[in-house]
């Protein structure tokens, strides 16, 4: 009978410890998650101004040395 109390309370313990490593790694995990959320979110909005109409055109303009072109330097390709 001692034994299967000695037994049952080191069962028990083991999954004490095995609750609270899973807990542990919960815990990391949501604050991964939470953290991966922000970048996204930082991303989102970087790639919102990176890809803003104006931005491109005044790089392109201005950087680049680009113009824009005329009707007459336009040549349309009929299939």
């Amino acid at each position: 009978m001692l034994g299967l109390i000695l037994l049952s309370s080191i069962i028990r313990c083991i999954i004490v410890q095995c609750n609270r490593s899973a807990y542990r790694d919960l815990q990391y995990s949501r604050q991964v998650y939470h953290e991966l959320q922000i970048e996204h979110d930082q991303l989102l909005l970087e790639y919102g101004t990176l890809s803003n109409c104006q931005r491109i055109e005044k790089i392109a303009t201005e950087t680049l040395d680009m113009l824009f072109a005329n009707t007459q330097q336009i040549t349309f390709i009929k299939p």
